[in-house]
């Protein structure tokens, strides 16, 4: 886990995340774990808080819980998805009802976390949500890049 730890800072260098958990001393805990592995990182205590940071930083990646004051986590996920498709959404609840599970998924979940969530099963799915969103920019630089190749030749035979 060490390793991953270590791979996990480097990948995560410039990517923010937002934090949104209404739990006070959860809210603390989870908080000290991501400043360790994340240079930007926004919290709120409820999902309209969220989705207000969300606006304004446009984090790439957000956890945050369901049954939350103001506004719960999945309208505050389907709020965001509807702003930014790409952003990874991670769930870390206590509700294990179906019917939660099938709503976040059309909220678009990247990961669904039971509560209290393990150490190591957050940083799985940190991990695997950021290896994600390198892979998503590194494709879309590659795209830009063969994009830009092709009209060049096109400009250049004309």
């Amino acid at each position: 886990m060490n390793e991953q730890l270590k791979e996990l800072r480097v990948l995560a260098e410039d990517i923010s995340v937002l934090y949104v958990e209404d739990n006070l001393l959860l809210r603390q805990n989870v908080e000290q774990l991501l400043q360790k592995l994340f240079t930007n990182v926004f919290v709120a205590e409820d999902g309209l808080e969220g989705y207000q940071i969300f606006t304004q930083h446009k984090p790439k990646l957000v956890i945050t819980d369901i049954n939350m004051p103001k506004m719960n986590g999945l309208t505050m996920a389907k709020k965001i998805t509807l702003e930014e498709l790409s952003t990874k959404i991670i769930y870390i609840t206590a509700y294990d009802d179906k019917e939660y599970l099938f709503q976040a998924i059309k909220a678009g979940v990247f990961r669904y976390l039971p509560k209290p969530a393990k150490v190591n099963q957050l940083v799985d799915a940190l991990f695997d949500a950021v290896k994600l969103i390198r892979y998503e920019e590194n494709k879309h630089l590659y795209d830009n890049q063969l994009k830009d190749i092709f009209n060049y030749q096109l400009n250049f035979r004309i």
